[in-house]
């Protein structure tokens, strides 16, 4: 049985050790376009808070130039990344606090969580389940731990996808209240906006 100080001292493991795999991080630059593009974004929402979605159209000068890379689509005086919507708001305040090393922080933050909730929704959907073995799985024999790494959105929206499920998990054993079914909606809702 996994008790609180066994998913503790797994949380406690899984973070000291992707804070040590991510000491090794660049600090000014990404692996992946993808990265560069999503940071382009958050820094957009830094600038413009009042418009955190929107990304300004490079410039020759004074005129606003329409040539931009495929994944960014222009609309109007103004251009739109092809990527998550939510994932560079949600990591901008991170990045205008610690620069760039601040990217690589909801990722490696979502997917410590993962322990917790995984544990939690292990208790009512597979009870008899190992947590060893639960453990290993969550922490290192998934691809989520290199994209914990990284500055893309798998893990949070992977995160909130197992809080939405620990949320309703009760539900296999008792009646729910219908506020947390709608707040495991509302989760699961909200990793889908990340990972569209």
């Amino acid at each position: 049985m996994l008790t609180r100080a066994g998913t503790a001292g797994v949380v406690a493991v899984t973070a000291l050790a992707l804070a040590w795999m991510a000491s090794g991080l660049p600090a000014t630059t990404f692996y992946s376009g993808d990265s560069g593009l999503k940071l382009i974004s958050a820094l957009e929402a830094i600038e413009h808070p009042g418009r955190p979605f929107e990304l300004e159209l490079p410039r020759i000068g004074r005129q606003a130039v329409p040539f931009v890379d495929p994944m960014v689509v222009v609309h109007g005086g103004h251009a739109h990344s092809l990527q998550s919507p939510l994932f560079p708001p949600l990591s901008a305040p991170l990045i205008a606090a610690f620069g760039v090393r601040g990217a690589y922080l909801l990722p490696a933050l979502a997917f410590v969580a993962l322990v917790p909730l995984l544990a939690s929704a292990r208790r009512y959907l597979v009870p008899d389940a190992s947590w060893g073995v639960l453990a290993w799985i969550v922490v290192a024999a998934n691809p989520l731990l290199l994209y914990a790494l990284e500055f893309w959105e798998h893990a949070p929206a992977v995160a909130l996808l197992a809080a939405g499920t620990a949320v309703v998990a009760p539900s296999f054993v008792r009646d729910l209240a219908a506020t947390r079914m709608a707040a495991g909606g509302a989760l699961v809702g909200a990793g889908v906006l990340l990972r569209p």
